[in-house]
């Protein structure tokens, strides 16, 4: 390792695996029904994956969780694996808390640095990270001088028992310390003390899961994917599994493919990259792919995406491309908003709104409110307003579907006001609630795309079933002053769905841990249920896809066999009005 003026320029990992994670052993990881234990597997799988380090699979005594896969390795029964064939790792450090649990018949997944001398030891940060390098070191047997923070609030606090002080304690030290780096931010702060201290060391709890896997190419950073966005691989699913491309981020994508057990066939070519001989994998030429049947392709540059196309290919269907979850071949702009945070221009007069008829003079205008699972310029299937269009027979009818994906309830009501009052609508349709979970209910007006707002509004006391139903009303109430009809239909959420199929309890159980509490907690189909009543006007269509396998992805978007039940109960609905 370089070094400056005989000190280190990087501070090592205070954690580093078990020698174990190296053996020829087969590897499991601990998981467990709590949300806990679950988000701690997630976290400790992504930290194995990084360092491209294989897994088997996780191993639990939860009779509701065996056979189900998590981030497509298979969740087994404990007690059937071999000890001396296996092994089970956990990591208690990812918590704050209880870092000294042991654990019967399991193993730690990471262990002290055998650099770690440990002596002269000053901790610097007096937060949660601070307070677990503390526990750490205490539990191995090694004392801590003091802690260092730059927060001149904490001077003089107690932190586990020892003083707090700032960082002019250490400024000039009378002997030589140890420091470990315990914040979130710690390459920052090791940039600045990098000539003042050798012996250093960090360690962080912050959410892996969040953290891109990257590339460098060329000097330069290449972010390929996170496991936060595992929804990407359900199209891999039972698929031969090709990369368009075969440089080298492709490559690095394949690699973890095959980590993750995915059925990879080989690279896809164009013409202008090199076919190498004797290659780990096989390289043909994307032409000869329509003479494959179940396949899937993944891309990484959505500017190679017309060549799919122009093979008869459809994105989402038979390919995507990395970082989006639609189709990159429609003709859509994103872009600010000042009122509402973000819209979109596509191939319409209106935007933010696909038009479905010619709005002649004395058409049946309908306007259409929701978020992705409504938006007609994201996937390459029919939208369900455009299969109403269709069900109610065209002629005489215009569907404007002003649906844009992310919108909450908050913003259908801007839209609603703004834009779609301006088209002179005879009924106005809203399909929603899946976004509701995105916002910040204390302030359901402060939008996360509209980061330049200063004020956020007055602190809102609802829950976000109540500051949903409170925007339906809102919207029910200036449409039905107009004459103009209105109904709010309640979306199905995967989560809550009744009968989930295996494939879709992968799905979820691959999410981040917190967020399917929250869905699950929060789910609209069990706050409708424990309400006496709601309005005539709502309608909810939690139910609808019970028994059916419609999902495309874990997020509630659905293939076009879900988009035609939704036009066809709606249909029902409004059509004898």
């Amino acid at each position: 390792m370089r070094k400056r003026d005989n000190f280190i320029m990087v501070a090592k990992e205070l954690l580093v695996p078990n020698p174990l994670v190296y053996s020829d052993l087969q590897k499991y990881i601990w998981i467990d029904a709590t949300h806990e234990e679950h988000a701690d597997a997630q976290r400790l799988f992504d930290y194995m994956l990084k360092r491209e380090i294989y897994i088997d699979g996780f191993a639990t005594t939860a009779e509701s969780l065996i056979n189900l896969k998590m981030f497509h390795k298979k969740i087994v029964d404990i007690s059937t694996l071999n000890n001396e064939t296996s092994v089970v790792f956990y990591d208690p450090y990812f918590k704050s808390q209880d870092v000294d649990k042991e654990a019967n018949g399991r193993h730690r997944a990471r262990v002290l640095n055998s650099d770690f001398q440990g002596n002269n030891i000053v901790i610097w940060g007096a937060g949660i990270t601070g307070e677990c390098a503390c526990k750490i070191l205490y539990q191995n047997g090694i004392g801590v001088r003091y802690f260092v923070d730059s927060n001149k609030e904490l001077e003089g606090t107690i932190k586990c028992g020892l003083p707090v002080y700032t960082p002019d304690k250490i400024e000039q030290p009378a002997e030589q310390i140890t420091i470990i780096e315990a914040l979130e931010k710690w390459k920052k702060l090791d940039e600045t003390i990098c000539n003042k201290y050798g012996e250093r060391f960090y360690l962080s709890l912050e959410n892996t899961l969040w953290d891109r896997i990257a590339c460098i190419v060329n000097g330069v950073k290449k972010d390929i994917f996170c496991l936060q966005k595992f929804s990407m691989f359900n199209y891999f699913e039972d698929k031969k599994v090709y990369i368009y491309g075969n440089g080298d981020v492709e490559r690095k994508f394949a690699k973890y493919l095959k980590l993750l057990d995915y059925n990879f066939h080989g690279f896809l070519i164009d013409g202008t990259e090199s076919m190498k001989e004797n290659d780990e994998y096989p390289v043909k030429p994307v032409k000869e792919i329509i003479h494959e049947d179940n396949y899937y392709i993944w891309v990484y540059d959505k500017n190679m995406a017309w060549q799919l196309n122009e093979l008869g290919l459809c994105c989402v269907k038979d390919y995507i491309v990395n970082g989006y979850f639609h189709d990159t071949t429609i003709k859509r702009q994103d872009r600010l908003d000042m009122n509402l945070g973000h819209t979109y221009l596509a191939e319409s007069k209106y935007e933010g709104i696909i038009i479905h008829g010619e709005e002649k003079e004395g058409d049946y205008k309908i306007a259409i409110l929701g978020n992705s699972a409504t938006d007609g310029a994201l996937l390459s299937v029919k939208s369900w307003p455009e299969i109403l269009y269709e069900e109610l027979g065209k002629e005489g009818v215009t569907v404007y579907n002003a649906g844009v994906g992310g919108y909450t309830s908050a913003q259908e009501l801007i839209h609603m006001i703004r834009d779609v009052l301006l088209l002179e609508p005879d009924m106005i349709i809203v399909y929603d609630s899946y976004t509701e979970l995105n916002i910040n209910t204390k302030y359901p007006f402060a939008f996360s795309s509209a980061k330049k707002v200063l004020y956020s509004g007055v602190e809102s006391k609802k829950d976000y079933f109540d500051t949903w139903l409170s925007n339906i009303r809102s919207m029910y109430a200036i449409a039905h002053e107009r004459g103009i009809r209105f109904f709010s239909f309640c979306q199905p959420w995967i989560s809550s769905k009744k009968d989930k199929t295996i494939k879709e309890k992968n799905m979820l159980i691959s999410q981040r841990a917190y967020w399917i509490n929250l869905q699950v907690k929060e789910s609209f189909r069990e706050h409708i249920r424990e309400r006496e009543s709601l309005p005539e006007y709502i309608y909810d269509l939690s139910h609808i896809f019970d028994g059916k396998d419609v999902y495309i992805d874990d997020t509630g978007h659905v293939w076009e066999t879900g988009n035609r039940i939704i036009a066809e109960e709606i249909k029902k609905i409004i059509l004898p009005l």
